[in-house]
């Protein structure tokens, strides 16, 4: 077996929605002129955040279920992770299924935080063995009419690492400078971030740290700025990373063509996710050398192997493509409670979430798994009230690995919804087992009984008095099932 360390796996995810722009900048600008913006950005709506992309960029990278079930250690990278104090790692293993005994640890503090998550990643696995998850996601919130609500974009990116045959991706070397540049910073109290001028950022920051960091990771590497087949340093200043590279001698056709003009820049996850989408053309032998800027710079060199590519389920070109526009500016603001809408009488009921029945439910609620009745082979969701697997007779089984199909459908505009109406109703889902779900991500009129849908880890209900989020997993439409999935449930 080969002791090469590196990436075996990726995923990504990015939003249904789309923001064009214009249409953004149109919405403010007899207050702020914002000419020459161009292109769309992603935005989650109500029901997503950090830790709902994250879950669903895990699956992408890991879409059969029994290879989540190997992951000895899950990393999660945000700096807008919902919860100041509850392990938004610990959620996310618990939602994928990986084991119970994975180191979790959540990774912060400055828009690094995804390379440095993937960097200790890789020494993890280099050191211990075993698989390791490291995902970075990130849900920006500015100020309305403010240049980073325009530039920023939410997503998620998500790695697989460990050593042997099955590396796609190997580890050569990297080099981090860790360094209090504050070009931007968040106060604990506050969910907008304060920026300082961007010209000053680049030429001070960007352009004099990379520089440094990569020149290192090259040299651990055994490789110059000519082996450099592709270059990535996302950071939201124009020109800022073609200008490193030709600082660096790295060819102007190395540089990544980025994806701000269709998502945006997604801080932590933004670097990995640019990996993620250069692994999908990279061919075996080629280098390449992914960047970040935030606190410092990390700069890590991978090389293209020849093991065969596993594309993850959608991948960044999948989930570009899997799009509608938005762009309803007050239900942007509204989604990111940056302004609160009147709900009227049926908005005013409690939240409140019981800890006990949330422990109790744990496995139901966060990864959807149902009980098989070990003797008739019929699968029931929730599973039934104290019952215990080892004496009943029954085993688990994650209902969120399987196609489900439509079999009622309403369309409710009387309920409380941040986004109506809301879509609920009954499914069966392929092998056994039904349950009552609500539907996202619905186009008016395109779901209809009979219809496929794939589970997606949502919010279900956000109590706004005590700040604190619950999350299921609602059916979102889905016309192309992979017949992989299918034969791996």
């Amino acid at each position: 077996m080969s002791n090469t360390v590196g990436i075996t796996a990726f995923g990504s995810y990015i939003p249904w929605r789309r923001f064009d722009r214009r249409e953004m900048a149109q919405h403010t600008s007899w207050y702020q002129n914002a000419a020459g913006a161009a292109g769309e950005r992603a935005w989650c709506g109500w029901d997503e955040d950090v830790l709902t992309m994250a879950v669903e960029a895990a699956r992408d990278c890991l879409p059969q279920p029994e290879t989540r079930r190997e992951v000895s250690a899950v990393l999660l990278a945000s700096t807008t992770a919902p919860f100041a104090d509850r392990s938004g790692a610990a959620v996310l293993r618990q939602a994928i299924n990986a084991s119970g005994d994975s180191l979790c640890l959540d990774v912060g503090g400055s828009y690094r935080a995804g390379t440095s998550a993937l960097l200790t990643a890789l020494r993890m696995s280099a050191g211990q063995g075993g698989r390791t998850l490291c995902v970075a996601s990130e849900r920006v919130t500015s100020e309305p009419s403010s240049a980073e609500e325009l530039q920023s974009g939410d997503a998620a990116a998500a790695f697989a690492v460990g050593v042997g045959d099955t590396v796609i991706a190997e580890y050569l070397g990297s080099h981090s400078i860790a360094t209090d540049f504050i070009d931007h910073f968040r106060p604990r109290n506050s969910v907008v971030n304060y920026a300082w001028e961007s010209r000053w950022a680049r030429d001070e920051g960007v352009l004099s740290l990379v520089p440094a960091a990569v020149q290192e990771a090259l040299k651990q590497s055994d490789l110059t700025a000519a082996d450099i087949d592709r270059f990535i340093l996302p950071v939201p200043m124009k020109g800022a990373s073609a200008s490193v590279a030709k600082k660096l001698g790295i060819r102007a056709d190395a540089v990544a063509g980025g994806l701000d003009n269709v998502v945006g820049h997604s801080g932590t996850a933004a670097p990995l996710l640019e990996l993620a989408h250069a692994l999908e053309s990279l061919r075996p032998g080629q280098c390449v050398v992914v960047a970040s800027f935030g606190s410092g710079c990390d700069a890590l060199v991978l090389r293209r192997t020849q093991a065969p590519l596993r594309a993850p389920r959608r991948g960044v070109s999948g989930w570009l493509a899997r799009r509608t526009s938005d762009n309803t500016y007050l239900k942007f603001l509204a989604a990111r409670e940056m302004v609160t809408l009147s709900g009227g009488m049926r908005a005013e009921f409690d939240e409140k979430q019981s800890m006990p029945a949330l422990w109790r439910n744990q496995s139901a609620l966060l990864s959807l798994t149902g009980a098989r009745d070990e003797a008739t082979g019929e699968v029931v969701f929730p599973p039934p009230a104290g019952s215990r697997p080892a004496e009943d007779s029954f085993s688990g089984v994650s209902l969120a690995d399987h196609p489900a199909t439509v079999t009622t459908l309403t369309a409710d505009r009387l309920a409380y919804s941040l986004d109506p109406p809301t879509y609920y109703g009954v499914i069966d889902f392929a092998g056994g087992g039904r349950m009552t779900a609500e539907y996202c991500d619905v186009e008016p009129g395109t779901l209809a009984v009979g219809s496929t849908v794939r589970m997606m880890f949502r919010i279900k209900t956000l109590d706004s008095r005590r700040g604190f989020r619950s999350y299921f997993w609602k059916a979102a439409p889905e016309p192309d099932v992979s017949t992989q999935e299918e034969e791996d449930d």
